[in-house]
């Protein structure tokens, strides 16, 4: 399996264009690093392939699939971001299985997941990120650490075939960085997802990427870190 992005171009005006002819195949089991000053156009890229900023120009392919083409739902993508972003009204349980419920909705019967099956799966990610005591709480009765912690419990919840991570360790301490890049990295190695992964910390990139790239005024270029 492998996304292809071809020609993918972006624009917010006739001024400002932070997306120029984007052309990058990432294959399952890669990790992409991408670079770049704040406004270069990262976390656009990132939403294009999610399909929640439409491109002007281009196309995006999951193998013969045009994702392109498909509404958000379809594109069997998760995204973690910066910041957590938790629903308030519903705690930590229900926050860890929305997304793949509202996913798995739209999958053929076949491919749905039985409820006895995403119980294990939810204990199982709760468990390794050391959320399981937490199930019952909501979002503002945990700490910011929990928070993210619950973020990313979501995707490896989902098990999508595309990651995107966009600087989703960056606010957190050295220690709680360590300790999720181990869970990541488990998963990582268990799941083999095609992952785009955003970041400014040079540790995390050699940590994870297989190849590093930076964006320069919407343009894409390859990046060669010293050893």
């Amino acid at each position: 399996m492998q996304l292809r992005i071809v020609g993918l171009r972006k624009s917010f005006g006739p001024r400002l264009t932070p997306l120029h002819n984007i052309n990058l195949t990432i294959k399952t089991g890669e990790s992409c690093m991408l670079l770049g000053e704040s406004g270069s156009g990262k976390t656009t890229l990132l939403r294009s392939i999610a399909g929640l900023s439409p491109i002007d120009n281009g196309e995006i392919w999951l193998d013969k699939q045009p994702l392109h083409l498909e509404p958000p739902f379809r594109r069997n993508v998760g995204m973690s971001m910066q910041r957590p972003v938790l629903y308030p009204h519903l705690n930590v349980l229900d926050n860890l299985r929305v997304g793949f419920q509202l996913h798995q909705k739209h999958l053929p019967n076949n491919l749905r997941l039985s409820s006895a099956n995403l119980q294990i799966r939810i204990k199982n990610v709760a468990s390794q990120l050391k959320i399981d005591h937490l199930l019952e709480q909501f979002p503002q009765r945990i700490s910011g650490g929990e928070q993210y912690r619950v973020s990313l419990g979501r995707l490896l919840i989902r098990q999508p075939n595309i990651w995107l991570l966009d600087e989703p360790f960056s606010q957190l301490d050295k220690g709680l960085k360590e300790e999720l890049w181990t869970v990541v990295e488990e998963f990582v190695r268990q799941l083999q997802p095609i992952i785009l992964f955003v970041t400014h910390d040079e540790t995390e990139t050699k940590r994870f990427g297989d190849r590093v790239f930076t964006l320069i005024k919407g343009n894409l270029k390859k990046f060669f870190l010293d050893n």
